[in-house]
C-alpha cells in the first residue's frame, strides 16, 4: 500500500507585506548603530576612569 503524495501550490503572493524586507533592513541597521553608540559611550568612561585611577595623588 502506497501514499499518494499531494504537492502543495505555491502561494501566488508573498505573506509578508510589501516593504517589510526594506523596514527589516533599517530596523537592523538602527539595533546596530544603538549597540555601537552604546559601546563607544562604556569605553570612553572606562578609559575616564583608568585615567583617573592612575592620576597621581
Amino acid at each position: 500500500m502506497s501514499k499518494k503524495r499531494t504537492s502543495i501550490p505555491a502561494p501566488t503572493e508573498s505573506l509578508l507585506p510589501s516593504g517589510y524586507a526594506d523596514f527589516l533592513v533599517d530596523l537592523k541597521n538602527r539595533v546596530r548603530s544603538a549597540q555601537l553608540k552604546a559601546a563607544v559611550s562604556v569605553n570612553s568612561e572606562m578609559i575616564q576612569l583608568y585615567c583617573d585611577i592612575g592620576r597621581p595623588f
